[in-house]
């Protein structure tokens, strides 16, 4: 099977979006350029949908065969932003469920470094009745980034742990508003830095609502460098939308979602031009993994084969836009291998500051200065991706979780690919590597997951309540 993009000759290599966007000299992507012209570091602005396929969006829709057949879900705003910049057609989240994914991409580490992913012990996802999270003393993007003097915000869906060692605000974020998991595990509180707000009834329409509070933390701090993680809720189930877009999309209700997330990503690409801030601000647009494919007329990941809890590509390559007007070329194909564990040692060479704790075992990769030496037209290294889904029958148990100390790989048994740089799986014609099992290696590497007691409270509060209300009293109001 054909891949839906087909490499381009000319499209900036992997190295040249990772390298160039982090070392300061990398005049073939303009920041070199742009760190001359400017006396602060850049805002960066991750924006990640929940369960969304690869060929959900416009710009990455391919048809499927005619007994088959559906059309694209249109999304304008979003197709208009890989216009503006990079379209990534090999980018892969380190997990294909919700709670493992989120760490990899907030510690730059395989979910089993940092403890997550032996689902039979209940690490894979959380949930309102889980006790573990994760640890405080990991290294997240927010913390790399309040260490180089932005301010980091944090609105929309966390799921990285509900009590208080493991909040948003624990974890290197100054605000926080949101929900702490999923929007169909109950109770669903409404969280608002440590208070819970109220609890949100059976299907909440929240993408209006994030987006407010994302453009008001913009604007609040459009001053000084910050960086913001907006996680919706979306298209997770249930699938609801606001009156305006029922009924649009020809994928049925999952469509009316995706197209509402659209919608409501171009708002906030329309605050920062209206701000003057989209050549100072870098945004990456991505999903935690692939969609759900057991309701009828869901997601898709076509061509790719499986989705969300497999071990196949549709589980774990999501599409993923980059946006930085005046630093990045527009229109671009990038056909490279890019992973979710590249963002914080990319951004940590792009906010100016060293990878975190130098040694650690971190599986992201900068490639700042081999930038300089790669010569034109060199063929990319070899990569390797493992593609992890723990917790499958005759899994050894994994040794007692300790606060503050980071477990080995909690999950003995993976079932584990081989990515090659082409990205491709079997089924779309990529050279296969056969699944096999891994043997554990116990070696300490650090901290993990954290145990402990108390957590969001569920009981509603006023919005009055709490110091930080006003600002965001306006989508508090309408949630």
């Amino acid at each position: 099977m054909t891949d839906p993009s087909p490499p381009s000759s000319n499209a900036p290599s992997r190295r040249a979006l990772l390298g160039g966007l982090a070392a300061a000299g990398a005049a073939a992507a303009g920041v070199g350029a742009w760190q001359t012209l400017r006396s602060r570091p850049p805002n960066v602005i991750v924006i990640l949908t929940d369960d969304q396929g690869y060929n959900d969006l416009g710009c990455y829709y391919t048809p499927p065969k005619a007994a088959r057949a559906y059309g694209a879900i249109r999304t304008p705003r979003l197709d208009r932003m890989a216009d503006e910049g990079l379209r990534l057609t090999n980018f892969y989240v380190a997990a294909s469920v919700c709670t493992p994914s989120r760490a990899a991409l907030m510690t730059g580490c395989y979910p089993p470094r940092v403890g997550f992913g032996a689902k039979d012990l209940g690490l894979g996802v959380l949930t309102p009745a889980s006790k573990a999270g994760l640890n405080p003393s990991e290294t997240t993007l927010a913390e790399m980034f309040r260490e180089a003097g932005y301010t980091t915000g944090c609105v929309g869906k966390w799921h990285l742990g509900h009590h208080e060692p493991f909040q948003p605000l624990s974890q290197g974020f100054d605000t926080f508003f949101g929900i702490p998991w999923s929007a169909n595990q109950k109770p669903l509180p409404l969280v608002l830095d440590r208070e819970t707000l109220r609890r949100l009834p059976g299907r909440p329409v929240l993408v209006r609502q994030f987006t407010e509070a994302a453009i008001n933390f913009v604007r609040q701090n459009q001053r000084d460098p910050f960086f913001l993680y907006l996680a919706y809720s979306a298209p997770h189930e249930p699938w609801a939308v606001l009156p305006s877009f029922r009924g649009r999309s020809e994928r049925g209700l999952y469509g009316d979602v995706i197209e509402m997330v659209d919608h409501f990503v171009g708002e906030l690409l329309d605050a920062l031009d209206h701000l003057g801030l989209s050549e100072d601000t870098l945004v990456v647009f991505t999903s935690d993994n692939g969609p759900w494919l057991e309701p009828p007329r869901g997601g898709s990941a076509h061509p790719l084969r499986g989705g969300k809890a497999t071990v196949w590509e549709g589980g774990f390559r999501s599409p993923c836009l980059w946006r930085w007007p005046g630093v990045l070329p527009e229109g671009q194909v990038v056909d490279e291998v890019v992973t979710a564990l590249d963002l914080l040692p990319t951004f940590a060479g792009l906010a100016g500051v060293p990878d975190p704790e130098p040694g650690r075992f971190r599986e992201g990769d900068r490639r700042t200065r081999r930038l300089a030496r790669a010569g034109a037209g060199r063929p990319q290294p070899h990569r390797r991706l493992l593609l992890l889904l723990a917790g499958s029958p005759g899994s050894r148990p994994a040794r007692p979780l300790q606060a503050g100390v980071r477990q080995p790989c909690a999950a003995p048994s993976h079932r584990a690919r081989d990515v090659r740089s082409t990205g491709r799986s079997p089924r779309d014609g990529g050279r296969p590597t056969p699944t096999r099992r891994l043997r554990h290696r116990h070696r300490p590497t650090g901290r993990g997951h954290a145990r402990t007691s108390g957590g969001c409270d569920s009981r509603s509060a006023r919005l009055g309540d709490s110091p930080r209300g006003a600002h965001l009293s306006r989508a508090v109001s309408r949630a």
